[in-house]
């Protein structure tokens, strides 16, 4: 798969980690979003609008607060290097750019997202593990208390008949 430029990552990187965000950017210039958006949609719609300068604006000042670029002059270059190329181009050509780019944004975003699934399982099975070892542990333990209290129930009895028996024994020989 071919890397995506610098600008585009960064991009990508706002999308994945702050979704709600370009989202509200996105209500905010008044682009129409469906009422249920995925990743794909919100990708689709902010390379579709990054023309609109406001928003464009908007989403350069999302990433600097997002800490997610690098060096901030690179990221607005690289978008005006974006935009530059969305308006100098012939219409045919900006879509199949756009839908090419939105494309490689899109499987990395489900490459991510496989990734993150990958690593809940492994901590499912994980918490799972630690959660029977732990009840194998109370069991045990209980099981041991219940041993410990039959033992030290049948000690005293044992304790009680002797002392039963040695005291018969001195108030037989007593009485002799």
């Amino acid at each position: 798969m071919e890397k995506l430029p610098k600008d585009l990552q960064s991009l990508n990187i706002l999308i994945i980690n702050a979704p709600q965000e370009v989202l509200r950017l996105l209500i905010k210039n008044n682009i129409k979003v469906p009422s249920k958006p995925t990743l794909s949609i919100l990708t689709r719609l902010t390379l579709k609008n990054l023309t609109n300068d406001k928003f464009r604006e908007d989403i350069n000042r999302a990433m600097q607060d997002g800490g997610e670029s690098g060096v901030v002059l690179a990221i607005i270059s690289a978008v005006i290097g974006i935009v530059s190329i969305f308006t100098s181009s012939a219409a045919a050509k900006r879509q199949r750019e756009a839908f090419m780019r939105a494309k490689q944004m899109e499987l990395q975003q489900q490459e991510q997202i496989a990734l993150a699934n990958i690593q809940a399982m492994k901590e499912e099975g994980r918490f799972t593990i630690l959660s029977n070892t732990i009840l194998e542990y109370a069991k045990n333990l209980q099981s041991e208390g219940t041993k410990r209290q039959k033992d030290t129930g049948l000690f005293i009895g044992i304790m009680g008949v002797s002392l039963a028996v040695i005291y018969s024994a001195i108030q037989i020989f007593k009485n002799k």
